[in-house]
């Protein structure tokens, strides 16, 4: 496996399949900085709440929350353009260790993670495929935990699996996002509907940034009251 660090902080994984160098991308970087994103316009909710540790955010988080609707509509404020994509398929884990594999296993279980919702997601044209979701662990500061080894390869996320491109998400290589906010971790992983190498090129940029950022963390902002 070939791991690429790419400017919005997440990792490329290639098939050792003769994939193209990190190099060879123009967008690949070592600066793990965040990109900023095209933002949604939710209404907060009316009672705040500290997502910074499930004690203040008892409420577990549901698919109708993420994932209410069959489409996801993004606004892009530069140019006035709507990007949408096709919700294909949802589900919630309980055991976080069946929503990654390897050493990540069993830190998700010390970290006391109790739930994990995603969804499947296809890009309008049916091009690309998705899982989009959230981990629920009990308090801020896995990503201390996580990112090591995610990043050596000593662990990943699996992929839900469903119709369309999305039916590539376990065989094809895939773009690894994922990001800490408060006690949750909004990940995803984007792969080509026709199998082939995925590029590090401003349309899966823009995918994850649409569907980590603009939708998922959004959501998460929600629940504090605040759009950040």
């Amino acid at each position: 496996m070939v791991l690429a660090v790419c400017s919005v902080g997440g990792y490329f994984v290639f098939r050792d399949d003769g994939a193209p160098a990190a190099n060879e991308s123009p967008n690949a970087s070592a600066d793990t900085s965040k990109s900023k994103s095209p933002s949604a316009s939710p209404s907060p909710t009316a009672s705040p709440i500290d997502i910074s540790s499930r004690s203040t955010d008892r409420e577990p988080l549901t698919e109708k929350e993420l994932f209410g609707s069959k489409d996801i509509a993004i606004k892009d404020e530069n140019d006035g353009k709507t990007r949408s994509y096709k919700v294909v398929k949802k589900g919630t884990l309980n055991d976080c260790a069946k929503g990654v594999t390897r050493e990540l296993q069993n830190v998700v279980k010390q970290l006391g993670c109790n739930q994990v919702v995603r969804a499947a997601i296809n890009s309008k044209d049916g091009k690309y495929g998705a899982t989009a979701g959230v981990f629920n662990f009990k308090e801020k500061g896995h990503s201390k935990k996580i990112d090591p080894l995610v990043t050596k390869d000593r662990g990943s996320f699996v992929g839900l699996v469903a119709r369309g491109a999305s039916a590539q998400i376990g065989k094809a290589s895939l773009a690894l996002y994922w990001e800490e906010r408060g006690h949750y971790m909004v990940y995803i992983m984007i792969c080509r509907g026709d199998g082939r190498q995925i590029k590090l090129d401003k349309t899966v940029q823009t995918m994850a940034s649409d569907l980590l950022i603009s939708h998922l963390a959004t959501k998460l902002a929600e629940r504090t009251g605040t759009v950040n």
